[in-house]
């Protein structure tokens, strides 16, 4: 390993070197296309912000003036591959600390918003009553008494948090549960070959290695950090790609979504608990 490399979770350099030299994948230079995303953003003003009433629901949007959706089509392509949208990296940063010392950004545009909603009303009723009666009531006392019980706490959503933990779950589900599939039928074709583990996982890698890429952190996937991220029961049945017994679609999934969420797999396993489980007791 070169002296600026360091093993993260999710990504070892000596795993990733090592299943890509043993399936001869070519070495590709990302091409980012940073600088026009740079340049509409340097170029953007400060957002718009207005309310917008519904039904059953008040909306307090925040309006930008650019979208990713003018960006040429090659770099919508080559950003928004592989089930990552802009939408879902976004609730992704609202989970994350706004600075140190500081809560979460979702906890803290949730916060300004719901104070500049109960503010309205307040000011409305200040348009209304304040100084319109008898000075022996002005100001009315109720209005404080409704401004004093409206102000809140700043406090995480964890209800929030935890639906988008558990909807990103559920796409990473339906790609492992696929997956295992897909490994299945490749053991039960060369069920009478009697190969080795290591030729197994080979010959897993030459087939499915364009399906498993497919997949965000399918990297972690091919060299192994996925399956070391999964508590194993003894030290002889480390989870590997190959040995289905050693692993579930549901474990998988928990470890790609601890990488992409930068969580403890403990911790994703607790915000998805229940979640995906099938009534019967069959396994996945």
């Amino acid at each position: 390993m070169k002296p600026q490399e360091r093993a993260l979770r999710g990504y070892n350099p000596d795993f990733q070197r090592a299943w890509r030299e043993a399936l001869k994948f070519p070495i590709r230079r990302p091409r980012s296309g940073y600088e026009q995303v740079q340049r509409m953003l340097t170029r953007l003003e400060m957002p718009g912000v207005f309310m917008r009433e519904n039904s059953n629901t008040t909306e307090l949007v925040i309006k930008f003036e650019c979208s990713s959706r003018e960006l040429p089509s090659v770099l919508r392509k080559m950003y928004f591959g592989n089930g990552v949208k802009l939408p879902i990296v976004f609730e992704q940063v609202l989970t994350r600390t706004a600075s140190k010392g500081r809560s979460s950004f979702g906890s803290e545009l949730a916060t300004v918003a719901y104070n500049a909603y109960w503010q309205t009303w307040a000011r409305l009723f200040e348009i209304l009553y304040q100084d319109r009666f008898h000075p022996a009531v002005n100001p009315p006392l109720w209005l404080t008494e409704f401004k004093n019980n409206l102000k809140r706490k700043q406090g995480r959503r964890k209800h929030v948090d935890a639906g988008t933990s558990r909807k990103r779950f559920r796409f990473f589900l339906s790609h492992c549960k696929e997956l295992r599939r897909s490994i299945e039928v490749l053991m039960l074709q060369k069920r009478s070959h009697n190969l080795t583990p290591g030729a197994i996982r080979m010959h897993i890698g030459e087939s499915l290695w364009r399906q498993i890429l497919e997949i965000p952190w399918g990297h972690s996937i091919l060299g192994g950090e996925a399956f070391a991220e999964i508590p194993s029961t003894s030290r002889k049945k480390c989870p590997m790609i190959s040995n289905l017994d050693s692993w579930t679609p549901r474990q998988l999934a928990t470890a790609l979504l601890a990488f992409e969420s930068d969580l403890q797999y403990h911790t994703v396993e607790k915000k998805v608990a229940n979640h995906g489980h099938r009534k019967s007791n069959r396994p996945q």
